[in-house]
């Protein structure tokens, strides 16, 4: 299993990767973002007041995709790129790493065998409004997916693990 990453400058461009992942059957809960608050704010189409509520369709049914991913999220403030959201268990858990141990998302994304320079792209990419987007993968798929970030205008695409 590889953490395959990728930053996208585009808000729509990183919402049809996830798309594509997630309709070429990678399981959404093994997708992780990272994004300022803002970004989210002007992009989702959630209503963001009511994070604590799962939000649904008009048939009751669990509504998926990116919007939904970030609208369910509190922000948490990391020093150098400011309040974001972090959605899905590793991004979470990088997040409050980052926040709790002062470090910061620079420092702390190496210890999740990301290295320095990426981190480095990826943290500037993030106060730049951009939005961190990885997925771990089985070995075999770790190329569908990366091929996938590309092609939605993912940049820095790499992966990481192992």
């Amino acid at each position: 299993m590889k953490s395959v990453f990728a930053l996208f400058l585009e808000y729509e461009d990183c919402e049809a990767a996830f798309d594509e992942m997630v309709g070429q059957g990678f399981d959404e809960q093994e997708i992780n973002v990272i994004t300022k608050e803002e970004v989210a704010k002007t992009h989702v189409d959630v209503d963001l007041e009511r994070v604590h509520v799962k939000a649904t369709d008009e048939l009751g049914s669990e509504s998926t995709g990116l919007d939904i991913l970030l609208g369910t999220q509190q922000p948490v403030k990391l020093g150098e790129v400011g309040r974001v959201y972090a959605a899905g268990d590793m991004a979470t858990i990088v997040a409050k790493t980052a926040a709790a141990d002062g470090k910061g998302l620079r420092e702390t994304l190496p210890d999740f065998d990301v290295s320095a320079s990426a981190s480095d792209a990826y943290v500037d990419g993030l106060v730049n409004d951009g939005i961190l987007l990885w997925i771990r993968a089985a070995d075999d798929r770790v190329s569908e997916v990366a091929n996938v970030l590309r092609t939605h205008n993912g940049v820095r695409v790499s992966g990481y693990g192992g």
